[in-house]
């Protein structure tokens, strides 16, 4: 039959140190039971060391030249392949598989039938792995390039270095220094703080029994001066917040008995999400000020640029005093945050939740020089790294902190190697964002060109001093609550009513086209009433009824005068209107009235007296305007009455009450936008395409939206659309696809205004609170433009810096190759061969990426000198196909007029 063996079993000896076939005369045996670990299982095998002094001095080094890693220096006894520790690595780094999962695998592999016995080495193992995290480390910083390069590593001389950062004598031109104003934001370093409380570390082990390898040499701070200053602020409290997210409240309140550290605080890029030299640190207890002051100095002292963009959740409150907390620093690290000047922001999505006066002054959106960044890049990396909390929460001190820098060097690799993705993305989103506030500028100087102005005047005092200048982005206005927004809908109610009411009076063209207008406008009402009762009660089929009794007086009336202003109408209507013609239904809001704008130009020229088409061009023409009002004032009173129910709405009383407002307003409108688009058809079918419908144009439903509201996406369509399918409710946030948002909300930067807004209406510029508005819209709009072209300024620069890093990395490379003094001619040989090899895979990254953004470069070059025709003239197939999918977010129109060729800016 057959059974399961060992390789020992079976007769095989493995002799080390000499070729295979050839026997050592003086060979030492190793241990009777000596294990390899192998990616297929565990086995045992007979080991026999050179000991004629013909192979290498030593057991270890022995083992390390047939790829064994030795669980211990001296006399090892357990081993494991190099192609194991490797496959391990890798596993571990990106799926987070635990020591104790790959154990298990290893164990099935060897038996999965459970009867052999195979010795438990997952401790062995996971003390190798540890080893060899930290060799690899040494190995590709280059460590074994340089005498005595493991005692003379630097802090955080182990961490992957952010390619695309500026950093001074790799990727920085000369004369940097003296940039002037416009160009010196594209050398500031971008960098984002938070704490995490997922990675806490419960008391299991001891730093002496398992001490941390190369403390201080990779991402986290060196323990022993950061817990000696972090201790003598014992009594401290923890960091207070305006913020309204519960997650440092809730870190704090928890227990911390029987923890180390109650997570984790860092400091990245927040261009790149690469975690910083020294940037991350241990939290004792919650998130206090002492823990993120130290780390942040840490990170800051190995950069050299001056100014820095610092990104916060709770930066408001961290800016107050720090710079008294920097003087009690440490010396070491004091000297280069001291120096610097930290312009404070908050990440977008955590900004909505803080206070009213942060909103403006904290904002990316509204900073000049920060391009579109967010600084929501450290959360991103969070969801990565609290994948490692369950497998190093138990952990010993050194053990986790090797585990977290090893997976956070994985991170910082996989997004140096995916740099340089969104510059097309980011061309196209500056040519929109021009395009429309190009447009936005025109409507709006048109109105009042002084105004604008002194707009942008005040928008620059406020960027120059934003402490004592009132901050133009926000609103003074005050919100009207729904006692307010019921009056004003009453008085409009009441005056529309009277406008509609039919009265006596001289038959005149004009009078006769008003009292069409009128009863298409009554018609509409009704059908709309109609609509909205599916099962009508008695008293609802009467009211019904004697709506239509009037209706229909007032279309007998509009029969009799038809007949004088368009006394050939019966004869130039085809057989099947005139058939309508003739027929009055039950229904008389759904009769045909043969208006001048209902006929073809043939029947117009021969039915209608002189004037006739000529009036109603200019009613049509003026109830266009006027439904543009109607609409802008509703959309108004709809973002104040859903500011006040965000705000007070509590009880379902108030509720039911600001619903009952929201109905109404709905209603009011709606029929607006019908109105509007039924005058504009009308125009259409008179006076034919023509410029003026670049005044009135066509109202989509994603252009009813609100100043501060945006459009919905597909992708947002559809999951409201499923949401309220399943909870069967109202969604209160949004309307007609369109989000109802605050000042400060998620997709600022993304957001267009709606066309409707800065249309010139005829009406002036009287309007104080519309004026307002329009300032806050048109500066938003500006800022969005300005970010974009920052954010491809940024990208450009930020390749540009990519291929110079690692042309200096090669370079630094080369010169390693030659740089240890060893007499080994082994040694030598597996050195330069190594560093050489580093050196090409620079250089061919290097290259890749300049034949790859060769053209995303150009494109971006001609979008910054407003060239946006030749962007599209972009010739290789895969830059358009990049092109064509950045270029979701543009709107249909202005996408077909860049397949065109032609200018999306107007001419």
């Amino acid at each position: 039959c057959f059974r399961r063996s060992s390789l020992k079993r079976l007769g095989q000896v493995v002799q080390l140190g000499h070729p295979p076939g050839e026997c050592c005369i003086q060979a030492d045996r190793g241990h009777s039971d000596f294990t390899i670990i192998d990616t297929n299982g565990v086995h045992i095998v007979a080991v026999q060391f050179c000991g004629c002094g013909k192979s290498a001095e030593n057991h270890r080094q022995q083992l390390m030249r047939v790829g064994w890693w030795p669980g211990t220096i001296k006399n090892p006894q357990t081993c494991a392949t190099l192609a194991c520790l490797r496959q391990f690595h890798k596993l571990n780094a990106c799926s987070k598989i635990s020591i104790h999962e790959f154990w298990r695998a290893i164990e099935r592999l060897t038996d999965n039938t459970g009867t052999i016995h195979i010795k438990s080495k997952r401790q062995v193992f996971a003390s190798m792995i540890n080893h060899f995290r930290h060799v690899v480390m040494l190995r590709r910083f280059g460590r074994a390039h340089v005498d005595d390069g493991v005692s003379t590593t630097p802090q955080g001389g182990l961490a992957i270095r952010c390619p695309a950062c500026p950093e001074p004598g790799r990727n920085l031109p000369r004369g940097w220094q003296e940039a002037g104003p416009d160009t010196s934001f594209l050398y500031q370093k971008f960098i984002a703080q938070d704490a995490n409380f997922r990675l806490a570390n419960a008391v299991r082990s001891s730093e002496a029994r398992n001490p941390p390898l190369g403390d201080g040499w990779a991402y986290f701070v060196k323990r022993e001066p950061y817990l000696k200053y972090v201790s003598s602020f014992a009594s401290e409290g923890d960091i207070s917040t305006c913020s309204g997210f519960a997650a440092i409240f809730l870190a704090n309140a928890k227990r911390v008995r029987g923890l180390r550290a109650t997570g984790v605080a860092a400091v990245i890029c927040s261009r790149h999400n690469m975690f910083l030299p020294n940037g991350m640190g241990d939290l004792q207890k919650g998130e206090r000020f002492c823990n993120m002051t130290y780390v942040l100095a840490s990170a800051l002292a190995h950069e050299e640029v001056p100014n820095v963009v610092y990104s916060y959740d709770v930066a408001c409150v961290f800016d107050k005093k720090l710079k008294d907390r920097i003087a009690t620093l440490p010396a070491t690290i004091q000297g280069r945050i001291a120096d610097m000047v930290l312009r404070y922001f908050v990440p977008n999505f955590h900004l909505p939740a803080h206070r009213a006066a942060c909103h403006a002054l904290y904002s990316f959106h509204f900073g000049l020089g920060v391009g579109r960044t967010h600084g929501e890049t450290v959360e991103e990396n969070w969801f990565l790294l609290n994948k490692s909390a369950a497998q190093t929460k138990p952990m010993g001190p050194g053990t986790r902190q090797l585990t977290l820098e090893d997976h956070g060097g994985c991170h910082n690799h996989e997004m140096d190697v995916s740099l340089g993705k969104s510059l097309l993305r980011s061309v196209v989103s500056f040519m929109d964002s021009y395009n429309e506030f190009e447009q936005l500028r025109d409507g709006v100087e048109k109105r009042n060109a002084p105004l604008v102005q002194e707009w942008l005047e005040t928008e620059s005092k406020w960027q120059q001093d934003r402490t004592s200048v009132p901050c133009p982005y926000e609103f003074t206005t005050k919100v009207r609550n729904l006692r307010d927004v019921e009056l004003s809908l009453r008085q409009q109610e009441t005056q529309h009513t009277a406008d509609g009411t039919p009265v006596p009076q001289e038959m005149t063209v004009t009078s006769f086209i008003k009292l069409g207008i009128d009863v298409q406008h009554a018609q509409r009402l009704l059908a709309l009433e109609v609509k909205a009762i599916n099962n009508p009660t008695s008293t609802q089929q009467l009211a019904i009824f004697n709506k239509r009794v009037a209706l229909r007086k007032s279309v007998d009336k509009l029969r009799a005068w038809q007949r004088t202003f368009m006394p050939s109408l019966q004869d130039n209507l085809s057989s099947a209107d005139l058939a309508t013609y003739n027929r009055i239904p039950e229904a008389i809001e759904n009769i045909r009235l043969f208006l001048p704008s209902e006929l073809t130009d043939a029947a117009r020229a021969a039915a209608c007296a002189p004037h006739v088409a000529k009036t109603e061009i200019a009613f049509r023409t003026a109830e266009a305007e006027e439904c543009l009002e109607d609409l802008r004032r509703g959309l108004r009173i709809r973002t104040a009455t859903n500011q006040y129910r965000q705000a007070n709405v509590r009880q379902i009383g108030a509720a039911t009450r600001a619903r009952q407002a929201f109905d109404k307003l709905a209603k009011r409108i709606h029929t607006s936008k019908v109105r509007y688009r039924f005058a504009r058809n009308c125009l259409l079918h008179l006076r034919g395409p023509g410029d003026w419908e670049r005044q009135l144009r066509v109202l989509q439903d994603e252009d009813v939206r609100a100043l501060n509201e945006r459009a919905l996406t597909s992708e947002e369509k559809a999951q409201r659309a499923a949401g309220r399918s399943l909870a069967a409710d109202t969604d209160w946030t949004a309307a007609d696809g369109v989000i109802l948002a605050g000042v400060v909300n998620a997709g600022e930067g993304s957001r267009r205004l709606s066309w409707i807004w800065y249309m010139d209406s005829g009406q002036g510029a009287g309007d104080a609170e519309l004026n307002e508005a329009l300032r806050v819209e048109f500066l938003k709009s500006k800022a969005r433009r300005d970010r974009d072209r920052e954010e491809t300024q940024l990208l450009l620069e930020e390749m540009r810096r990519t291929i110079a890093s690692l042309d200096h990395d090669a370079e630094q490379w080369q010169q390693r190759a030659h740089a240890r003094t060893t007499c080994d001619e082994l040694v030598k040989d597996g050195l330069r061969s190594y560093a050489l090899e580093q050196s090409m895979v620079c250089i061919e990254r290097a290259t890749v990426l300049e034949a790859k953004w060769k053209r995303p470069r150009e494109a971006a070059r001609l979008a910054l000198e407003l060239l946006f025709d030749k962007v599209g003239e972009l010739t290789d197939e895969d830059a358009r196909q990049d092109l064509e999918d950045a270029l979701d977010g543009v709107e249909r129109d202005e996408l077909d007029d860049l397949e065109d060729g032609s200018p999306l800016v107007p001419e």
